[in-house]
C-alpha cells in the first residue's frame, strides 16, 4: 500500500502497469489527432466559434451520478437542507451589489482591465498573460489524461468537476494583475506563470477509502513524472474541508489536485460562492455580510465529517524540505 515513502525526498514507489503507458499513448494519439481537425466537425474537440465542447458523459459517470449519495452520512443529508436555506436567506439579506460600468474608454489598446480596484494591464501585459493561458491550455491535455489514466486505477477514486478544471480568462487576468500590484519588483511572465490553481483537479474517494486513497494517489501522481510543490491539510479548519496539493510538470507548468469526499466535495460547492463575495475588496462588500459569510462556511464544515486517518496526513512544502 503507498504511504509517505511516496512523496518527494522519499525512496520507493508502487511499480506501473505497461498496459497504462500504452493506453496513456493511444488517449494522447486521439486527443492530438482531433485537436487537428478544423472548428465544428462533428469529432473536433472545439465548437465552431473555437470555444471547447464540453467532455461527453460517459456511462462510468452516469452510474457514478446515481450513486452520488454513497459514503454520505446520513448526518449531512439531514443537515443538508437547512444549511441551503441558510444560503437563500443571505442571498436575499444581501443580494448582489449592481456593479457600476467600468470606464475604459481612454485604456491602450490590447490592453484589459477588470472590474477591481487597480486591476489593469497594459498592452504587453496582456499579450505575456495571454501567452501564458495559452501554455496552461496546451499542459492541461497531457495532465488531464494521465490524471484520468490514473482513476482507473485507484479503487473508489473519482475525477469529479472536470468541466470547471480551467481558471476562467477574467480570474486569471484578476489574480495576474493584483499579485503584480502587490509585488511590483516580479515581471508578468512571472507572475502568469506561477498561478498555481490556473488549471485543477478533484480527486473525491470514499470515506472508508480516503486516507489510503489519498497516499495511493500522490505515489501515482509522483510516479508520473510530476514533482509534488506543496500539500495542505484542512480537515481541522473551520471554514473548509479537504486536502489542497500544487503539482509541476517537468515543462514547468503548475497545476493543483485537491482531495475530498462526497461530504467535503459538496460543501466545497455550496459555500464557493461565499468564498468568493469574501474575497470581494472591501469597497465592494462590508464587514458585516463578511462576518455572515465567514459563520456560514463555519456552520457548513461543521457537518463535514472527516475520515479516519485524514487529520493525521502530514502537510509538505518543498521550500521546507
Amino acid at each position: 500500500m503507498p504511504g509517505p515513502r511516496d512523496l518527494p525526498g522519499i525512496d520507493g514507489r508502487p511499480e506501473t502497469p505497461d498496459s497504462r503507458k500504452q493506453t496513456a499513448d493511444t488517449k494522447s494519439l486521439l486527443q492530438h489527432r482531433g485537436d487537428r481537425l478544423p472548428p465544428g466537425h462533428p469529432s473536433s474537440p472545439y465548437n465552431a466559434d473555437g470555444s471547447r465542447r464540453p467532455a461527453a458523459t460517459s456511462l462510468r459517470d452516469l452510474e457514478a451520478a446515481e450513486g452520488a449519495d454513497d459514503g454520505v452520512s446520513e448526518g449531512w443529508r439531514a443537515a443538508l437542507p437547512r444549511l441551503q436555506g441558510l444560503w437563500e436567506r443571505h442571498k436575499e439579506r444581501w443580494p448582489a451589489a449592481e456593479r457600476s460600468p467600468i470606464d475604459r474608454s481612454k485604456d491602450e489598446e490590447g490592453s484589459w482591465r477588470g472590474d477591481g480596484p487597480g486591476q489593469y494591464l497594459n498592452a504587453e501585459e496582456n499579450l505575456v498573460t495571454e501567452h501564458a493561458l495559452d501554455r496552461v491550455h496546451d499542459a492541461e491535455r497531457e495532465v488531464t489524461g494521465t490524471l484520468k489514466a490514473i482513476e482507473a486505477e485507484v479503487p473508489g477514486a473519482r475525477l469529479v468537476g472536470l468541466e470547471y478544471r480551467f481558471k476562467g480568462t477574467e480570474r486569471f487576468k484578476e489574480k495576474v494583475a493584483d499579485d503584480h500590484r502587490a509585488m511590483p519588483d516580479r515581471s508578468i511572465g512571472e507572475i502568469a506563470g506561477h498561478v498555481h490553481d490556473a488549471v485543477r483537479y478533484t480527486y473525491q474517494l470514499a470515506m472508508d477509502r480516503y486516507t489510503d486513497g489519498y497516499w495511493d494517489l500522490c505515489g501515482r501522481v509522483k510516479g508520473e513524472g510530476y514533482k509534488l510543490e506543496s500539500s495542505h491539510n484542512f480537515w481541522t479548519g473551520t471554514q473548509y474541508k479537504g486536502i489542497n496539493t500544487r503539482w509541476r510538470t517537468e515543462h514547468d507548468q503548475l497545476f493543483e489536485i485537491q482531495f475530498h469526499t462526497p461530504e467535503s466535495f459538496e460543501a466545497k460547492q455550496l459555500t464557493h460562492e461565499a468564498y468568493e463575495r469574501i474575497r470581494l475588496p472591501p469597497t465592494a462588500i462590508g464587514n458585516a455580510e463578511r462576518k455572515e459569510l465567514r459563520a456560514f462556511q463555519t456552520e457548513v464544515s461543521t457537518q463535514v465529517t472527516a475520515p479516519n486517518g485524514a487529520v493525521g496526513i502530514a502537510g509538505y512544502s518543498k521550500d521546507e524540505g
